[in-house]
């Protein structure tokens, strides 16, 4: 409403990646912007997940052990007082 420059509004915000602003220069100059911005879109969607892969190749092995030690100590909980219970006899 101020006539300000797309690209201007974006540069001050911290929360924008530093190479947006150049895709929206880039696009307004081209007079291609929504397709610009919808390529651009896909490449972070491609980014996001790639990051969202390398987590959950962390994230499952450790879940796995987590699960594996519960259910670990949950055996050797109801079975141990067995042993001592047949020892004793």
């Amino acid at each position: 409403m101020k006539g300000e420059r797309l690209e201007m509004l974006f540069e001050n915000r911290r929360i924008y990646v530093p190479e947006f602003k150049e895709i929206l220069m880039h696009g307004q100059a081209s007079g291609n912007l929504g397709h610009e911005l919808i390529l651009y879109g896909e490449v972070v969607g491609e980014r996001f997940e790639e990051l969202v892969k390398k987590g959950f190749v962390i994230l499952q092995p450790v879940s796995f052990v987590g699960v594996g030690l519960v259910v670990m100590v949950m055996f050797m909980s109801i079975l141990m007082p067995m042993f001592y219970y047949l020892q004793s006899i």
